[in-house]
């Protein structure tokens, strides 16, 4: 879950400040992009709540925490939660 979250903040990030492929324009643009690129990484059998902190298309800052609840095995139920925190600078 770390790492798919890195990754599809990075993604988003970088198709918002080159302009790339999604022609992302607006922070409701910018907020589903995420998520499908979150959802695309993720395994189906975790139930995963994300939790926006900060979210600001202009400044180009993304604070966001995946929390994921899963079953192991033994049926008991398990809980992880990653926050990362993302800015970048428009030239």
């Amino acid at each position: 879950m770390e790492k798919a979250l890195t990754v599809s903040m990075y993604q988003t990030m970088s198709e918002v400040m080159e302009k790339s492929s999604y022609g992302i324009t607006n922070r409701n643009e910018m907020m589903a992009a995420f998520l499908q690129s979150m959802i695309q990484k993720i395994d189906s059998e975790i139930d995963l709540t994300i939790i926006v902190h900060e979210f600001q298309y202009e400044a180009g800052i993304m604070d966001i925490e995946a929390v994921g609840e899963f079953e192991l095995p033994n049926s008991t139920l398990k809980k992880i939660s990653v926050r990362r925190k993302l800015a970048f600078v428009r030239e």
